[in-house]
């Protein structure tokens, strides 16, 4: 019998916000879907409501963004405050923490409890980013999580290094995966993409709102081979962009088709797609990012193109696409991928042959199984 069955323990995660915020999401919670629900305390930092007005803060001017700030991050630290007493009560056996409990700085209640609370407990601490480039943790959190962590979970060897050395032997290479992404007949899914093919190309994006500058740096190389693929192939480019908020860029060739992002949305907009893209310029946030679309449009088996940076390197094989070394290459890069039906297709089963022997979400669900003691 499954020892799930037999021992009930209460796990503590401690998240962002499980519904909106991908890491939250795909890198712990849709793991803690697959254990008895009895036993999963979910600590979110912000509720879905709340968070959607957060993110959508940026859009306020200068002045206005400064009162949000406070009031969100003095919600967010009482809220934490009391989810840590709470802990501290009833006493779990495992406690996950996504990234960082409060971003940027931890008062020193929360640090104290933080402290006494972990050293009893199996922790387990996950990050997907290089939180201390873009500052989404304090050094102190970062020091005292890496120090009482039973278990770190990165998605990269770089991410590792940002551990101390002393502790590096805690930390578990895991990719980012979609166990929610279930493409059931690929042969048929793929001759209707080989028919849309015939009058267009669809190219898409999908990312939060954060990435869009990235997109936007390789615009004129998209319009660029939409240009060309009218000329010579009489087809439309569409690049659908799947995100919280719209590309709003204006291009004279390729067709933008903005799509509000939803878990729900993204498995349907592949099955009409033809490859999948994740362009990055290159500084040290985005060498420690962990290339997650590219996992997701492969296991749709959808040709990736990326930018040859970070993880991408490890994730591209040399038989799934295209990787990127310069801007000016996107263009020669889109046009070799749909060459031709032939190419095209051969990337495609490349692809999600790759995501099912690499990025298997099965794999990830054994692990933490595992560690959670």
């Amino acid at each position: 019998m499954d020892r799930w069955l037999i021992v009930q323990k209460k796990i503590s995660v401690y998240v962002k916000n499980k519904n909106f915020t991908p890491s939250s999401y795909y890198r712990v919670i849709q793991y803690m879907e697959c254990l008895p629900d009895e036993k999963i305390l979910i600590r979110e930092a912000i509720p879905d409501e709340l968070y959607q007005n957060y993110i959508n803060r940026n859009s306020k001017k200068i002045f206005a963004k400064i009162p949000i700030n406070l009031f969100y991050y003095f919600y967010i630290t009482v809220r934490i405050i009391y989810f840590l007493i709470k802990d501290v009560i009833d006493n779990p056996e495992n406690i996950v923490i996504s990234k960082a409990l409060v971003p940027r700085y931890s008062i020193k209640p929360i640090m104290y409890l933080l402290d006494n609370l972990t050293k009893k407990v199996n922790l387990i601490w996950d990050y997907d980013d290089n939180i201390l480039e873009n500052r989404q943790i304090s050094k102190k959190e970062f020091y005292m999580l890496e120090k009482n962590s039973n278990h770190i979970i990165v998605t990269s060897d770089t991410l590792k290094q940002l551990v101390d050395e002393e502790f590096r032997k805690k930390v578990l290479i895991l990719p980012t995966t979609d166990g929610t992404l279930k493409i059931k007949n690929i042969d048929k899914i793929i001759e209707n993409r080989k028919s849309i093919f015939e009058s267009k190309i669809v190219i898409v994006w999908l990312a939060t709102s954060g990435n869009l500058i990235h997109l936007k740096e390789i615009l004129s190389e998209i319009d660029r081979f939409a240009l060309i693929t009218k000329k010579t192939n009489k087809k439309r480019v569409i690049l659908k962009v799947i995100c919280d908020k719209p590309l709003l860029e204006k291009t004279e060739n390729v067709e933008i088709e903005n799509i509000k992002w939803s878990r729900n949305i993204v498995e349907e907009e592949f099955e009409e797609s033809h490859l999948g893209i994740m362009p990055l310029i290159e500084n040290e946030f985005t060498k420690g990012k962990g290339g997650f679309k590219l996992i997701q449009y492969q296991l749709a088996g959808l040709p990736i193109i990326a930018s040859d940076v970070g993880y991408n390197k490890s994730i591209y094989n040399g038989e799934v696409g295209v990787l990127v070394k310069n801007k000016e290459d996107w263009t020669d890069a889109l046009i070799k991928t749909t060459c031709s039906k032939k190419v095209w297709e051969k990337y495609s089963y490349n692809s999600i042959e790759n995501a099912q022997l690499n990025f298997s979400p099965e794999t990830n669900l054994k692990i933490w199984k595992e560690i959670l003691k």
